[in-house]
């Protein structure tokens, strides 16, 4: 789930972040169980906070992007809990958490930045998981519409909105499809009670 933190808080962050790094397309920033030294504060492209799970499924919990902070519940950890990979070419500066803590310290108006912008992550999280009790493609993809303003990612990077609200690349795609098909979704046919509780014992695929 997309969300930009609040202005201050990124300007205060920058200036304490080393100088900013590339990481290629598919290249892992970090993967689960390194060891946490830095948060990364992402400037240009996008990173997919991921975890596969014993299904073979992929649950994406975090989509940063430019004006984003990646991870930063892992300031209280010692370990990685999921992999971080760069959806496209992306620009991050990594921000030292030693040095983010001492700064902490000795700043209150950089401790209610961060306070501010963990309360904001709480509310992406607690939407993302509402998201995920919902049955259908259509009803997750328009939950998820509707906290992100409308927006679709660009076409290249839908692959990772559809492990982020937990439906299969090809599912999205025929949702998709049938909204941009003004016919199909004509003639499309009332679910019955039936087909409702068919298809709430299934994930959507």
């Amino acid at each position: 789930m997309i969300g930009i933190m609040p202005s201050d808080c990124f300007n205060r962050l920058r200036e304490l972040s080393d100088a900013p790094r590339k990481w290629q397309q598919n290249e892992a920033v970090f993967r689960r169980d390194d060891l946490v030294r830095y948060l990364y504060l992402v400037t240009d492209g996008e990173v997919a906070l991921q975890r596969d799970t014993a299904s073979g499924s992929r649950l994406v919990l975090q989509r940063a992007i430019a004006g984003n902070l990646l991870a930063e519940g892992s300031i209280a950890s010692s370990r990685y809990h999921c992999d971080a990979v760069a959806v496209v070419d992306t620009t991050i500066a990594p921000v030292s958490i030693d040095r983010l803590r001492n700064a902490m310290a000795s700043d209150q108006e950089l401790t209610e930045s961060w306070m501010t912008l963990l309360a904001r992550q709480l509310q992406r999280s607690r939407a993302q998981a509402e998201i995920l009790r919902m049955k259908g493609v259509g009803q997750r993809l328009d939950a998820w519409l509707d906290l992100n303003h409308g927006k679709l990612p660009a076409r290249g990077r839908r692959r990772s909105l559809a492990d982020e609200i937990g439906v299969s690349p090809e599912a999205l795609y025929r949702e998709l499809a049938r909204r941009r098909d003004p016919q199909q979704q004509s003639t499309s046919r009332p679910r019955t009670s039936a087909s409702l509780q068919t298809s709430d014992r299934t994930r959507p695929r």
